[in-house]
């Protein structure tokens, strides 16, 4: 598991793969000295025999009685006893450069997790978490993977993913992810009994964590939001509402696919006003003449309470959630007025 706990260092000097180029030159050496030893030993054999019954000597699989001259004998034993040492440390070097080479993997890949914050972690990377990361990745998010399966770590990996090779319910592997610097976790397992094990967990690690559990089970549901779980995702019974509301009324269904489509042409989503954001202060009216490309659905205030199509002259406070619709362009740059520094006085 990847974590800042590992005592395991490779001391300066030959790095592992050198010492395992100098450990295989000496193999072929001896290899190469003994064939040719047998060559002259053995004066009726030529190079493939003597090559493979230097080869069975070092190796020590066995090779009968081949009739070995005197010299031969002498020179066989010469040959076994410094072949097995010699293969037996360059097999030796060969596993410790394998295992060197994980750690410095695990190394690299935790220092990269250190250097980001306000990122989202995802546990599990099946077939639900990929579509996760993927949209995640859509709007530039900074996104880590926790999963246990080998494989899977490798793939993703391959994908220039920031990976966990680790257990999610752990909180060691939760603290590699760097839940403590996260803004928001999802846990996707197909065993809601994980899921509520990760929610608890990542609550304890992080209480301002924003947490999407994922819900297999409609008696899971009560028991992850107790968890800890902002929100919860149960796709049968999600699915089975979605599937009656595109019957019922189809045309909506549509827009609000599209809507969640980039390449729908526009966007519905939430936006939060921080605090240091341009956006304080202004009347929707104001910031309607520098932004009319979008429209104000709702907005949410911090108290929690709802307004829908808000008046012209409602001014924007600090954590005010717009829920606007828009085309993707103007989502960014709505997205960066939300955030941006307040400009300086004149």
């Amino acid at each position: 598991m990847i974590g800042g706990r590992s005592h395991i260092s490779i001391k300066s000097g030959n790095s592992p793969l050198d010492t395992v180029f100098s450990a295989l030159g000496a193999l072929f050496l001896v290899i190469a000295i003994g064939t040719t030893g047998f060559m002259i030993t053995e004066e009726q054999w030529g190079f493939w025999k003597s090559l493979y019954f230097c080869l069975i000597t070092i190796t020590t699989v066995g090779y009968g009685d081949y009739g070995l001259s005197p010299a031969g004998e002498r020179f066989a034993t010469v040959v076994l006893l410094i072949g097995i040492g010699t293969a037996t440390f360059c097999f030796g070097q060969i596993t410790r450069a394998l295992i060197a080479y994980q750690f410095d993997w695990r190394r690299r890949m935790q220092n990269k997790i250190n250097q980001i914050s306000n990122h989202y972690i995802i546990c599990s990377s099946g077939p639900l978490g990929e579509e996760v990361w993927k949209h995640l990745l859509q709007t530039t998010a900074r996104v880590v993977v926790i999963e246990q399966d080998a494989e899977r770590v490798e793939n993703l990996t391959d994908e220039g993913m920031l990976v966990v090779h680790g257990n999610p319910t752990e909180d060691e592997a939760l603290i590699a992810a760097g839940i403590e610097r996260a803004c928001g976790l999802t846990t996707v397992s197909e065993n809601d009994p994980v899921n509520i094990v990760v929610t608890l967990s990542a609550r304890e690690l992080n209480p301002k964590i924003t947490i999407v559990a994922c819900a297999h089970d409609s008696t899971s549901i009560a028991k992850l939001r107790r968890a800890g779980a902002d929100h919860v995702i149960a796709p049968d019974v999600h699915g089975g509402r979605d599937i009656a509301q595109t019957l019922v009324e189809p045309d909506l269904a549509a827009f609000m696919a599209n809507a969640c489509d980039d390449e729908g042409g526009y966007r519905v989503v939430a936006v939060r006003i921080d605090n240091d954001s341009s956006m304080v202060g202004q009347s929707l009216r104001q910031y309607g003449e520098k932004r009319p490309d979008f429209v104000l659905v709702a907005l949410r205030l911090p108290d929690g309470s709802m307004r829908l199509r808000p008046r012209a002259d409602t001014h924007f406070s600090v954590d005010d959630v717009l829920i606007i619709a828009a085309d993707v362009e103007t989502v960014s740059h709505i997205r960066a007025d939300a955030s941006a520094t307040k400009r300086r006085a004149a």
